[in-house]
């Protein structure tokens, strides 16, 4: 792969093909791109996985949810070398120019962990992930959601030897909450970037009608997998869960301040 700053990760199905397409296209004025893009494709088509190697820099071939195939081929693609990691749902569309936007945001504030925020016209998990109007620039929290995370190289460097123990159970459920209680902090502050919104598409506009990491392995597995992880980890154990809340506000201009951290 090049030796550009920032990685763009996903692992991609056969369920949407809208949001790759635009991680690497609508670049104007000869701009190059300033993250690589590396793809795992998890299903059986091969013509699909040709479709999926044209649009990468680096796809492999393997099953698994996106942090699963993170960890897997974690060596393959050098991702403790970059600057910052976006671990991105297949289905998450934004342009290069919205994906460098993020990558600026969270390195500009010193951010451990970002997400864009989610779009009023899609689904949403978290009431604080929804976008805001007007000027805010970002808001700190002490979560963001593992659908799109922007990673830090050392907060990946801090997850990775916490998650990989356990990627036998874990796919998706829990990592957000393994990153929160192992890195966020008042060093290593979160914040949902207003500034850069996607939208999670619903079921009905995908093939198949369904969420990839629940086709996986069901909903009820899902937490009973992250209830075992939780056991592994005692005398201790993560919590449960996380409420997610808003820290602090930052404006854009013309009412930008200077960044400060929760």
């Amino acid at each position: 792969m090049s030796r550009r700053p920032y990685l763009l990760f996903s692992s991609v199905g056969d369920a949407y093909d809208d949001a790759v397409l635009s991680w690497s296209r609508g670049l104007r004025y000869r701009r190059r791109r300033e993250y690589d893009i590396a793809l795992v494709y998890y299903g059986d088509s091969a013509s699909r996985y040709a479709a999926l190697a044209a649009q990468a820099d680096r796809i492999f071939w393997s099953k698994g949810s996106k942090f699963q195939n993170l960890v897997r081929h974690l060596n393959a693609v050098a991702a403790l070398d970059y600057r910052c990691v976006w671990v991105v749902d297949d289905d998450l569309a934004l342009a290069p120019a919205g994906i460098h936007r993020l990558f600026h945001i969270t390195e500009a504030f010193g951010l451990a962990a970002s997400q864009p925020a989610l779009s009023r016209h899609g689904e949403l998990s978290h009431a604080p992930t929804l976008a805001r109007g007007g000027w805010t620039l970002l808001r700190y929290t002490n979560f963001v959601e593992i659908n799109c995370p922007v990673l830090s190289r050392r907060a990946l460097a801090t997850l990775i030897p916490i998650i990989q123990p356990h990627m036998d159970l874990l796919t998706c459920w829990g990592i957000d909450i393994l990153l929160a209680h192992h890195v966020w902090g008042p060093e290593a502050p979160f914040a949902v970037i207003d500034a850069v919104t996607v939208r999670n598409p619903p079921a009905r506009e995908k093939r198949g009608r369904g969420r990839e990491c629940e086709r996986m392995d069901g909903i009820d597995n899902l937490h009973r997998r992250w209830l075992a992880v939780r056991e592994r980890m005692r005398p201790d154990p993560p919590p449960a869960e996380v409420q997610m809340t808003t820290l602090d506000v930052v404006r854009r201009w013309p009412f930008v301040r200077a960044p400060r951290k929760p």
